[in-house]
């Protein structure tokens, strides 16, 4: 099923590219939310890698020779929308939020990162020209 959010919707109707989106107000667990309802939420990605333990970026407390990782952090922003039917009722329920354990059930995340803020949909409106 193709399903369209308002996010994808306004930059088709005003021109925006997709991966320039502005974020949505950002989730407040203490909000109820009901479905097509947009929040932006933060999600925190952790990666480790290898490398080489004598380099002076590689951590090493050990003085290990080898088997050596260097953990990296990375702070995502991507904007949500809460789906429509049934679903929709635990947009507003712990454990459910955007970025949490069970969020997919309840809220359909944008693909690209959001960057700037915007506090709603007319945002995007171009100003008139007079």
């Amino acid at each position: 099923m193709f399903r369209i959010t308002s996010i994808a919707l306004a930059a088709a109707i005003y021109g925006y590219s997709a991966d320039a989106a502005g974020c949505h107000p950002t989730f407040n667990g203490g909000t109820s939310y009901s479905a097509g309802d947009t929040v932006s939420a933060t999600s925190t990605i952790e990666t480790t890698a290898s490398c080489t333990c004598s380099d002076a970026s590689c951590p090493n407390p050990n003085a290990q020779t080898s088997g050596c990782t260097v953990k990296t952090t990375t702070n995502k922003k991507h904007n949500y929308q809460c789906v429509t039917g049934p679903y929709s009722a635990y947009c507003s329920s712990a454990g459910f939020e955007p970025a949490g354990q069970f969020s997919s059930q309840a809220w359909i995340k944008e693909l690209a990162e959001c960057s700037v803020s915007f506090s709603s949909v007319s945002d995007f409106r171009p100003s008139s020209q007079d």
